[in-house]
């Protein structure tokens, strides 16, 4: 923003104002007064009439409120407004699904404050629908930015394979009498302890689209899910980089399995202990036989492994190469809810402030037992008709 003098006066662009108003409301007036040289005054001014600003930047650069249908709750969402802004200023990303909870919150306040009893229900049936939310990012002057998807390459024979995959299964089902409750589907599949995706709501026209993280994006660690063509889900079993559980934090929750490689993925000795752990806890336990289906994975196929698996009366089933995308259940239907819901998670622990830093400023990655949490409760909203729907 150009400087100043004093007592010489001049307009300013709403994206000026924009500007002013984001770094008033990260730190407060006075500082923005002082960063872009301007009265104090005036920057509370801009903050009071922030909506009118909003409005505003449909018509880039232009000084006039814009068209268009009225909001039922002004205020409600200039401080939804002022929320997100605040997430973005602090990098955080910034999703349609947290857009609607954030809404819902605030729309709870106002039915627990109000005295007004049309306003009160009118907030009690406020739904925050897809609808409202697409006026809302038109009203605001938002957009949502992501990356696209890069699709798994399919087998040029790929009719072939998937007729004689199925009809083995068929085959196989028919001659063993297994019963839907044991036909299971185990698969891993990599998570990473920064969940921030590709995607955030942003300002319509902006350049840099930066979404704050701890910096461990590329840090990763496996999750084993095994699930029944009933329904029933397996505990789900976690593998993290390193050699043991840190004493500095909460043991383990009960209902999920940690292991630990240095790579934080799955070997044979991985597989081994899953196997164990599934013939245990599997209905029927490892005295009544059980179809599983997996994938080609190499620690899936080694020699000890097949011999495991016979000792605890477990018939495999491995999916021809190239055709997970379709053939598993869990692939199929499952892992994207399922990490959908670990992404919200680590949404809400980015903005619940919470989020403890190093002792050079830098934000710390959540500690084990609170990716387990996460990893439990998402687990937990799969519900048992979705994977029965995945196997069909």
């Amino acid at each position: 923003m150009t400087r100043v003098k004093k007592g010489e006066r001049r307009s300013y662009s709403v994206e000026e104002k924009a500007a002013v108003v984001r770094f008033a409301l990260a730190s407060n007036n006075t500082k923005a007064a002082v960063h872009f040289d301007i009265s104090k005054s005036m920057v509370g001014k801009w903050v009071k009439s922030l909506k009118t600003y909003l409005n505003d930047l449909r018509n880039r650069k232009s000084r006039r409120v814009g068209a268009g249908r009225k909001e039922a709750f002004p205020a409600e969402e200039k401080q939804l407004f002022v929320w997100f802004l605040q997430m973005r200023e602090a990098a955080l990303a910034v999703t349609y699904n947290s857009l609607k909870i954030e809404m819902l919150k605030i729309i709870a306040e106002t039915v627990a404050n109000t005295d007004d009893p049309t306003k009160k229900l009118n907030a009690i049936n406020f739904k925050a629908s897809s609808t409202w939310l697409k006026r809302f990012l038109h009203r605001n002057g938002l957009t949502l930015r992501h990356k696209t998807k890069i699709s798994q390459q399919l087998p040029k024979d790929l009719e072939e394979k998937l007729l004689n995959f199925q009809r083995y299964i068929i085959r196989l089902r028919q001659d063993k009498n297994f019963p839907l409750s044991h036909i299971a589907n185990m698969d891993e599949t990599p998570v990473w302890f920064d969940m921030s995706g590709n995607l955030t709501v942003e300002e319509i026209g902006k350049k840099t689209v930066h979404v704050r993280t701890t910096g461990n994006d590329k840090n990763r660690f496996t999750v084993v899910l095994t699930c029944f063509a009933d329904g029933q889900k397996h505990p789900p079993t976690v593998i993290f980089k390193g050699k043991r559980w840190p004493k500095s934090i909460p043991p383990p929750p009960p209902n999920i399995n940690i292991s630990f490689h240095e790579k934080g993925w799955m070997d044979e000795e991985g597989m081994a202990t899953w196997t164990h752990d599934f013939a245990k806890k599997r209905p029927g336990g490892n005295k009544e036989p059980v179809l599983l289906v997996y994938d080609s994975f190499k620690a899936h196929l080694t020699d000890s492994i097949k011999k495991e698996m016979k000792k605890t009366n477990a018939y495999v089933v491995v999916i021809p190469g190239g055709l997970t995308s379709m053939c598993q259940p869990l692939d199929v239907s499952i892992n994207r809810p399922f990490k959908i819901a670990i992404r919200r998670y680590w949404h809400e622990w980015m903005a619940s402030g919470e989020v403890k830093k190093t002792t050079n400023g830098n934000l710390k990655r959540a500690s084990l037992d609170i990716v387990c949490k996460w990893i439990i409760s998402a687990w937990d909203e799969i519900s048992p008709e979705i994977i029965q729907r995945a196997f069909r």
